[in-house]
Parts: structure tokens; C-alpha cells; sequence
């Protein structure tokens, strides 16, 4: 990160670490728990962290107000489970943000969180945002195999009943023709007929 401002350490900003725990594998369909730690140290994260494993520490801006969110993704349906916009510790500057996360599909492989760090009132209230940023962690989506199956059947359909359209379809279009054809022939037999007759 940069070096923090002048006038963004009067607001309280300085450089911390954040991480989040990292993921477990997913499955499409089922719910995860994922969370992001904040704090001034490597110390304060793996304590927030009460002992999980971490995906990969980073520099970040910490405040004493903060919000964090998961940025929409088409690929995952999201709901958080702590509050996004936090007060953090007077200290340490720590703290926790949690969602419950279900993958829609596999289609994606990342979920980025949305930082912000803002002053802080004299009562507490947030203030101007002072900056914000996002970091990303990569996860790990599985298609199970009943589902894989369910999908395959469910394309098979697909493609059964286009098929059976496109083929209704085409077999309108020839009677179609053969009727035009047959037409045309008669009115040609006709006219022949017409021209061979005596005067």
C-alpha cells in the first residue's frame, strides 16, 4: 500500500494486515462460512483468527470505523452474518467480518471484499470515507456428482425437445413443399392438357 497521509493518520488510518480464513471447499448448492480478519500486526489477525487457517496476509488500511462487504457475484448467492460497517478495538484496531456464502454454479473461482475506512465522529458515528480498496481470496467449487447428473439430464432434455421442435419443424416444411410441388404439377398438367386439345 502507499504510505498513509498526513491528514488520513490525523483521521486514524495507518497500515495493518488483514487475511481471510481460508476458504474451505465448496459445493455447489451448499452453504460456507467466510470471514476476514483486520488488525495493526500479523498477531492481531491470527488472534482474531482464534487459530484458523489463513489464505494470505495482506497489507491494508485499518481505522477505528471500517465497513467491508463481499462484492456481488452472479456465481454466488451471499448473506452476512456480522454487521459490515464496524467500530474497531482502540488498540489493536481488530476486527471480524463473517457471510454465509452458497455457490450458484462453479463459474467462478474468487470472491472479492470491498474495504473501506472512515473518520469517526465525536459520537461515534462514521464520518467521510478517507479510502477504500478491495481484496480478493480464491475458492474452490465443486459440482456434486447427483447434481452433474441432474444437469446432464436436464440438457439432455433440452436438446431432445429442440430437436423434436427443429424436426416438427422440418417436417411441415417439406409437406409444405411436396403440397406447392404437387400444385405446381397439376396446374402444369393442366395447362398441358389445354394446349394438346384441338382447336
Amino acid at each position: 500500500l502507499r504510505p498513509v497521509t498526513a491528514e488520513a493518520a490525523a483521521q486514524g488510518v495507518e497500515q495493518g494486515v488483514g487475511s481471510f480464513a481460508k476458504p474451505d471447499p465448496m459445493t455447489v448448492g451448499q452453504w460456507t462460512t467466510i470471514k476476514f480478519f483486520v488488525g495493526q500486526a500479523e498477531q492481531d489477525v491470527r488472534e482474531q483468527s482464534a487459530g484458523a487457517a489463513l489464505s494470505e496476509l495482506a497489507a491494508v488500511y485499518v481505522a477505528k470505523a471500517m465497513r467491508v462487504r463481499l462484492s456481488p457475484n452472479s456465481s454466488f448467492e451471499i448473506k452476512p452474518t456480522s454487521d459490515e460497517a464496524q467500530l474497531t478495538g482502540t488498540m489493536g484496531k481488530t476486527a471480524t467480518w463473517s457471510w454465509q456464502v452458497r455457490p450458484i454454479d462453479d463459474r467462478s473461482d474468487k470472491l472479492e471484499a470491498e474495504i473501506k475506512v472512515f473518520a469517526l465522529n465525536p459520537d461515534n458515528s462514521f464520518g467521510n470515507t478517507i479510502t477504500g480498496y478491495s481484496k480478493g481470496v480464491k475458492v474452490e467449487v465443486h459440482v456434486s456428482a447427483a447434481d452433474r447428473t441432474h444437469d446432464r439430464i436436464k440438457t439432455a432434455t433440452a436438446l431432445g425437445s429442440d430437436l423434436t421442435g427443429l424436426f416438427g419443424t422440418w417436417q411441415k416444411t417439406i409437406a409444405a413443399l411436396v403440397a406447392l410441388l404437387g400444385a405446381i404439377g397439376l396446374l402444369a398438367w393442366k395447362l398441358g392438357l389445354r394446349k394438346s386439345k384441338p382447336e
